[in-house]
Parts: C-alpha cells; sequence; structure tokens
C-alpha cells in the first residue's frame, strides 16, 4: 500500500501505525500529490501516469518548469497573477533576493470574480497562466473560467514554488523573471 496526502500530511503517520498493526509492504509518498504531479509534469510522464491520475480537469495544470517553456516559446501567454495589488506591487524580502512579481504578469485580484475577469481580459482564445502566492488561492476562478471557454493553465505552487526554482535549479532558464 502507498498512502498519500493532498495536503502533504497525514500519509506518513497512517503509514506507520499501519505497520505497527502488522500490515505488511506500507509507504507513503513524500510531498503528497502536489509534488508527485510536478514531477510527472517536468519529466514529460503523463502518458505513464494516466492509470493513476484523471487528466479530465478543463484546466491544464503546469509547473514553473513547464511555465518557463511556455514562456520561451513563439505563442504568445498571459500571465496573470491573482494576488491583491498591495502584494502584487509590494517588494518582498524573498529567500535570496527582493521581488514583487514575475516580469509582464499583469495583475488581476482573483476576488473579483469571474465577470470582472472576462471584461479586463475578453479574448477567450488566447492562452493564460494563472498564478496565485501559494498555488492554491483563485483556484475557483481558473476553473470558472475554463469552463466559459478560456483556454486556462494554472501554475502549481504559486509564486512562492517559482521562487523555489529560482533559487534552488542551476539550469532554470527562467531565474530573471522575478522583478521588484
Amino acid at each position: 500500500m502507498v498512502f498519500f496526502s493532498i495536503v502533504n500530511s497525514g500519509a506518513a503517520e497512517l503509514a506507520d501505525w499501519l505497520t505497527k498493526k502488522g500490515y505488511p509492504d506500507v509507504s507513503f509518498l513524500i510531498g503528497g500529490s502536489s509534488y508527485f504531479y510536478e514531477y510527472i509534469m517536468n519529466n514529460q510522464l503523463k502518458e505513464k501516469a494516466a492509470k493513476l491520475i484523471d487528466w479530465s480537469n478543463k484546466i491544464e495544470f503546469i509547473t514553473s518548469v513547464n511555465l518557463c517553456s511556455k514562456l520561451s516559446s513563439k505563442g504568445y501567454t498571459r500571465v496573470i497573477d491573482l494576488r491583491h495589488d498591495t502584494i502584487f506591487n509590494k517588494v518582498t524580502d524573498g529567500i535570496k533576493y527582493p521581488y514583487s512579481h514575475l516580469a509582464n504578469a499583469k495583475n488581476f485580484f482573483a476576488d473579483k470574480g469571474k465577470e470582472e475577469f472576462m471584461k479586463q481580459f475578453p479574448a477567450k482564445q488566447e492562452d493564460y497562466v494563472l498564478m496565485s502566492q501559494d498555488g492554491i488561492a483563485g483556484l475557483e476562478l481558473a476553473d470558472a473560467l475554463a469552463k466559459e471557454g478560456y483556454k486556462i493553465s494554472w501554475l502549481m505552487g504559486g509564486v512562492w514554488r517559482f521562487e523555489w526554482y529560482t533559487i534552488n535549479m542551476e539550469n532554470f532558464r527562467c531565474n530573471t523573471l522575478l522583478v521588484k
């Protein structure tokens, strides 16, 4: 048995408890489903993982590595930062250096809702990447827009995960995109 947790806790404790109760071959997935999915996407293993994951969602979940590839391609991608404008424009003391947002990102506070987004960004055929601070807030907006016919990608882990890649991955080609 292999256990994993959506919120990255609980699976280890359950695996430990079952092992102590005598169940053999019990394990847990470190990092939970988020990091498992990130590994699949970064290593282009989507077809191999098809028996484990239902890919029927209208939102395309992408990682910082996938976003870097999208931004490096010749197609136009709109990056929409869903944080409140006071956070979007505020310089944050990051782990390695201060930054406020990704270069060329447009700000749209997620709580303004679907109708306001559709007014501000009426072109449904464009490629939109939505991102939040933590990779969770605003997901409902992304889902609502995808159901309206927008081509939506969601940055897993949000700005915080992008910052992690910038700091920790030597060959991350987009390490200059976090700007003051």
